[in-house]
């Protein structure tokens, strides 16, 4: 199974806005969480910002496929 999910930013003045949009499956969603994204320095920035105010980000399974192309589709139309 493969799913699509969420990081949006928690801090107040943000409105949990989205920050990150990804597909995986099984601990994909957390991953970038415990270890980082060496892919993306974008992201890898925010979410040590994040860590360093004491922060966690609201990760959120949004969708779920039994085909990869589907969740690849709707990774695509969320970002």
């Amino acid at each position: 199974m493969f799913y699509v999910y969420v990081y949006r930013d928690p801090r107040p003045d943000k409105n949990m806005q989205p920050v990150y949009v990804g597909k995986g499956r099984g601990e994909r969603s957390t991953k970038h969480w415990l270890k980082g994204n060496t892919q993306n320095r974008q992201f890898n920035r925010w979410l040590t910002k994040m860590r360093s105010v004491g922060l966690e980000p609201a990760i959120k399974i949004v969708a779920e496929f039994d085909d990869e192309i589907d969740a690849f589709k709707k990774e695509i139309e969320l970002i």
